[in-house]
């Protein structure tokens, strides 16, 4: 997914905990926030509340490869504002095509796949 969107222009930076993604957005000016659903010390949605209270206007799209075990924490991040939720593995050209409608300002969409 960070090559497809690297090749396309995009501008990406990478955090592999929740406070190296907090750092981030609080250095940063980001609009787009992906944000696996099971991390190491704080899970996705703890991140995602994280996120918002710093930056309450970043779009954050979730994203798992655990679709039985982690949904009710996809749940509720879609149900607080989370644009969508992404499975795993990813198609590049519909990650490609759902940054564009984020970035475009599309209405929100409740699950990819």
């Amino acid at each position: 997914m960070m090559d497809a969107l690297d090749q396309k222009g995009y501008l990406i930076a990478q955090a592999t905990t929740g406070e190296q993604a907090l750092n981030i957005v609080q250095k940063k000016n980001v609009n787009l926030v992906f944000i696996d659903v099971k991390m190491p010390v704080m899970n996705g949605l703890e991140i995602f509340h994280a996120l918002k209270k710093v930056k309450p206007d970043v779009t954050a799209v979730m994203m798992t490869g655990y679709r039985q075990e982690m949904q009710e924490l996809v749940d509720e991040a879609v149900r607080n504002n989370a644009y969508t939720c992404i499975y795993k593995p990813f198609d590049a050209e519909k990650v490609l095509t759902l940054v564009r409608e984020i970035l475009t300002k599309k209405t929100r969409k409740k699950y990819v796949r």
